[in-house]
């Protein structure tokens, strides 16, 4: 979804049909990313966990935005959807005359390799101005790099951090740029005997490197999960299944600081006819603009978890489960939205453009 800086919605997409804030498919608005996945799910909504991200052209003023999506590739009976064989970006363009907003270019081709699915993250570049963007291989612990500047997209070559191998297996799961965009975290939940675990990674926002891999293995069994970072880039949670792990990023084993902050409680959502639905477990995770965590279910839902104070050490984070009450069931859906709030890096050799940082309130009310 993209909203003005008010936080108005402008429009949103399910993968299939971008949306405008009346709900309606905007001009040239429908068929992204064609195909039988599409055409299976066209009511909906394509099935790509971190599948579309919107970004701001970085001198548009909000009147023109990117669209990046990955496309699926049909698999077999073992593996139904291994890899994503594309990614594409559209177009979106706001006009001062009906019909206001319309899909300028679509499904227009950016990376053609064996990638993986979903994933897509953004994070803005050292001098606040435009956006890098990683895009994981399929199977394999490299990246695509790129590059979103007033002069268009640019690929920067593939980056790997070793161990780069993969385990011969798809991973579902989510990535995570921390606020302050110094680490880069990917969850990967895999079969036996790879298990599930999180790869970290330090961030150059000047050159869009990664170093320093840390491997944070979790021991619990998990076919779900997410992750997301505190708002000062302190602590990193990571959602699974039935636990959310919290890591602090300042300790001196970071793998050795997971604590358990939450298990699941077992509350059941109630159909219409009064029957219990299936247990709340946790998994997608996204950091919120009024600095609580929001966690969604594995499974159909009309609620949301959210951790209060992820800013606190311990289970004085208060994961509050089933918080808060949606109007309608939704289906492993959150928001992919990346940290558009953050600004140059001050005193770093890219902070080169004369842009400011805009303080943020450090509390709530």
């Amino acid at each position: 979804s993209m909203s003005d800086s008010a936080g108005n919605l402008l429009f949103y997409t399910n993968g299939i049909v971008v949306a405008n804030a009346n709900h309606q498919i905007m001009q040239n608005g429908d068929s992204l990313n064609p195909g039988i996945i599409a055409d299976v799910w066209y009511d909906e909504g394509y099935i790509a966990i971190q599948g579309a991200l919107f970004l701001p052209f970085p001198t548009s003023s909000q009147k023109q935005y990117y669209l990046f999506h990955s496309v699926r590739e049909p698999g077999n009976d073992v593996v139904p959807y291994s890899h994503s064989p594309r990614l594409l970006y559209s177009t979106i363009e706001i006009l001062d005359v009906p019909p206001f907003q319309k899909v300028s270019e679509k499904n227009k081709l950016l990376i053609e390799d064996t990638l993986s699915v979903g994933k897509l993250q953004a994070v803005k570049h050292a001098n606040g101005r435009d956006w890098w963007l990683l895009i994981p291989e399929y199977d394999k612990y490299s990246y695509h790099r790129l590059l979103l500047d007033p002069w268009g997209i640019h690929h920067k070559g593939i980056i790997s951090v070793p161990p780069v191998e993969g385990y011969g297996q798809p991973a579902a799961g989510f990535a995570a740029f921390s606020p302050d965009g110094s680490w880069y975290a990917r969850h990967d939940l895999r079969g036996f005997p790879a298990g599930h675990f999180v790869r970290l990674y330090a961030f150059d926002r000047c050159t869009g490197l990664l170093s320093d891999q840390v491997h944070i293995p979790l021991s619990d069994t998990a076919g779900v999960g997410g992750l997301a970072f505190s708002p000062d880039s302190r602590y990193l949670y990571v959602s699974s299944q039935e636990l959310v792990y919290q890591f602090d990023l300042e300790a001196p084993d970071i793998a050795a600081s997971g604590t358990v902050v939450a298990v699941t409680d077992g509350f059941q959502d109630t159909l219409s006819n009064g029957e219990p639905w299936f247990a709340m477990t946790f998994s997608g995770a996204m950091l919120g603009p009024d600095g609580r965590i929001y966690i969604h279910s594995a499974g159909s839902s009309r609620h949301l978890h959210l951790i209060e104070y992820p800013k606190r050490g311990g289970v004085a984070c208060a994961v509050r489960q089933h918080a808060v009450k949606l109007p309608t069931w939704t289906y492993r859906t959150i928001p992919n939205v990346p940290h558009y709030r953050l600004g140059p890096l001050d005193g770093s050799p890219c902070d080169t453009l004369g842009l400011d940082n805009h303080p943020l309130a450090g509390f709530r009310y």
